[in-house]
């Protein structure tokens, strides 16, 4: 089991390497990109190649468009600070601005057979550029939440590891100062070195039992410092 855990941290670490690269990144956007472009390409109504490649090209440029100035301007100035009404509007402004553009260019440039020309409406082609824009995002989001996720999960296993080894190198230095303390009150035959001895069996005791637990009641703790 903790090999299997240990496997799933390494492959979730490399892939958090990789997207942190901003080469990889790029690549990676960009073979995403290429895949939405095939899709749209194929699934065209265009009677020929050219037409149905000239709005595969058109879609896929305006989606980014949308998408970049959503997820880079949009969402930090007014989703991420709670403005979700604001966000909204903006975000369909931005959606319908593009179908717009895009019908425009498709009458500019006379893609399409004039008869399925005039038969593209605005509903459909602002229905494409609100869900492939909104999927993309979410995907955006979803990538963004693992990698902030296995970040804070390494941070706290690295906290972790060094609070042990913060442990273990205390450890023997206050043992073996309270052996000096209780050697010297031996050697100078002082009464309180028994009960110093117990009290030191007991801390030590507590140590091992005790301390390596991740959480221990505050009243617990206070009553061995009492003690």
């Amino acid at each position: 089991m903790n090999t299997n855990a240990q496997q799933l941290k390494q492959v979730n670490n490399q892939w958090i390497e990789i997207l942190n690269d901003p080469r990889a990144h790029i690549i990676l956007q960009l073979v995403g990109w290429f895949f939405l472009f095939i899709i749209l390409l194929f699934t065209s109504k265009a009677s020929n190649f050219g037409d149905a490649f000239a709005s595969a090209s058109m879609l896929t440029l305006l989606l980014s468009m949308v998408v970049y100035i959503n997820h880079g301007k949009l969402v930090p100035k007014f989703f991420s600070k709670n403005r979700y009404i604001v966000w909204a509007l903006t975000y369909t402004i931005s959606c319908i601005l593009a179908s717009l553009i895009y019908m425009g260019l498709i009458n500019i440039f006379e893609v399409f057979d004039r008869s399925l020309r005039y038969n593209i409406n605005f509903g459909p082609t602002f229905a494409i550029f609100i869900i492939f824009s909104f999927l993309i995002m979410i995907g955006k989001f979803i990538s963004e939440y693992f990698m902030n996720y296995v970040q804070w999960e390494n941070k706290a296993t690295q906290l972790d590891s060094e609070v042990k080894l913060l442990r273990a190198q205390v450890n023997p230095h206050f043992l073996f100062n309270s052996l000096n303390s209780i050697y010297s009150l031996a050697l100078e035959k002082d009464d309180r070195a028994p009960e110093i001895t117990m009290k030191l069996s007991q801390i030590m005791r507590y140590m091992v039992d005790r301390a390596h637990e991740d959480r221990i009641l505050l009243k617990e703790e206070v009553s061995y410092l009492r003690d």
